[in-house]
């Protein structure tokens, strides 16, 4: 155990980067983690439909802080130690992301009484954006970026990677939702989808490697994935070819989570439409 703890502590030291610290708060990547779990565990609480959803949350909030003091006090070395105003932004943060889900909801009933058809769309994009960010924060902060163009570069998280996947998972929601509203099966739509993503991704790749110059530096074990475009690891070729199946794994859970967990609106006919998809371009200039 003491060995998984040093290798989890190993692979997240990135995400301890401070954003914001003062007397009351300390704001870090992990803080991300926390507000994304608030908002996602509230989804689920209100589903499950208890009397007291806020206290259960905080409930399950104050419990989590707890499990890590005990992984540090059983040496396991998972995380590092925690002062109580930590572990106090944690808990208000994930309590934040609960208060932002909550808001959000009552936003698409407004909009789906007003009009129908309104709120399942509003809702479809928060999700799509939800999802989006999370396949890129996971994936980005785990390959940790860094070119040779320094203004790309940033501590911790690279912003610029991070922006480029959140971005291009959102506008291949649109292809992805387009495609299906067209009356395409889900297969076909996704296979659609995968074959614009590695155009795109090897069009945005030669201009960034080859006329801008730009390089991922941060790995020795570099390598082309075709025709001297995409380079990084076998572990970058990997994500690259399965982020379809990724893209649309999280939005499906996130938006069916969210809306029958929510009521916002109505479930869709076609709920599957709803799917996210794949970037179009990749972040990863090699």
């Amino acid at each position: 155990m003491h060995e998984l703890g040093t290798w989890i502590l190993v692979n997240t030291r990135c995400q301890y980067t401070r954003l914001c610290e003062n007397r009351l708060l300390f704001v870090d990547l992990w803080s991300f983690h926390h507000l994304w779990s608030g908002a996602v565990l509230y989804a689920l609480l209100h589903r499950l439909r208890p009397r007291a959803r806020w206290t259960a949350l905080l409930t399950l909030l104050l419990a989590y802080e707890i499990l890590e003091l005990l992984f540090i006090f059983l040496a396991f070395h998972a995380f590092r130690p925690e002062t109580l105003k930590d572990q106090l932004t944690d808990i208000a943060v994930g309590m934040l992301g609960a208060l932002i889900c909550e808001g959000l909801a009552r936003g698409c009933r407004r909009l789906e009484r007003r009009r129908v058809g309104q709120g399942r769309r509003a809702l479809r994009h928060i999700t799509a954006a939800l999802a989006a960010a999370t396949v890129a924060f996971l994936w980005v902060v785990g390959y940790q970026y860094r070119y040779n163009v320094e203004v790309l570069n940033s501590h911790g998280l690279n912003w610029w990677a991070f922006s480029c996947w959140s971005i291009g998972l959102v506008v291949n929601l649109e292809i992805y939702g387009a495609l299906r509203r067209a009356g395409r099966q889900p297969a076909a739509s996704l296979l659609c989808t995968w074959g614009i993503h590695l155009a795109g991704l090897l069009v945005v790749e030669y201009a960034g490697y080859h006329l801008l110059g730009i390089r991922e530096v941060g790995h020795t074990e570099r390598r082309a994935l075709l025709a001297d475009v995409v380079h990084g690891t076998r572990g970058l070729f990997a994500f690259y070819l399965t982020a379809p199946v990724t893209g649309v794994a999280c939005h499906r859970l996130l938006d069916r989570t969210f809306r029958a967990a929510l009521g916002s609106v109505p479930a869709d006919a076609q709920p599957v439409e709803e799917t996210a998809s794949l970037p179009v371009t990749a972040a990863g200039l090699g």
